[in-house]
């Protein structure tokens, strides 16, 4: 299977209906009626700075591992650039919903938002099987961080 081809069945297959399992989650139907709280919000700010800042220290570390490949490096350094700034936005957004600096510094992931990773090039039927089942565990990974944000931040 192509790329287009691999990345469209995922998104149809996978990606979408693990959209609409988040959408009809707690976290997102309070959301929607205007009843999520504060706290929970906040919940959301601080595990999502924590998580963008895990992502640009994997990309920085992609860079590395990845220095004598240019296709590579170019990869991992456009990525870094295109997310440098979200852990920054989601700081802000929880400063102004009423954090300090000192809850961004001294927060722990919770378990459900510690891991976020995905295979990118797929040359193999056994790679392609693997994005498929990435693709899958991240639909979970999403649906638990919010479940685990809304727990934790009750």
């Amino acid at each position: 299977m192509d790329g287009k081809a691999l990345v469209d069945s995922v998104k149809k297959d996978i990606i979408q209906p693990g959209i609409q399992r988040l959408i009809d989650t707690q976290y997102f139907t309070e959301m929607r009626q205007g009843k999520l709280s504060i706290k929970r919000l906040q919940g959301w700010a601080i595990q999502h700075y924590l998580h963008n800042k895990a992502i640009l220290k994997s990309f920085a570390l992609g860079m590395v591992k990845n220095a004598q490949d240019q296709t590579m490096f170019d990869y991992f350094t456009y990525q870094l650039n295109e997310e440098q700034s979200h852990p920054d936005l989601a700081k802000r957004f929880g400063l102004a919903l009423g954090l300090k600096e000192e809850d961004f510094a001294d927060a722990t992931q919770i378990f459900e938002c510690s891991a976020d990773l995905i295979a990118r090039m797929v040359k193999t039927p056994r790679e392609e099987r693997l994005v498929r089942e990435s693709a899958k565990y991240m639909v979970r990974i999403k649906l638990g961080k919010f479940d685990g944000i809304y727990r934790e931040y009750s």
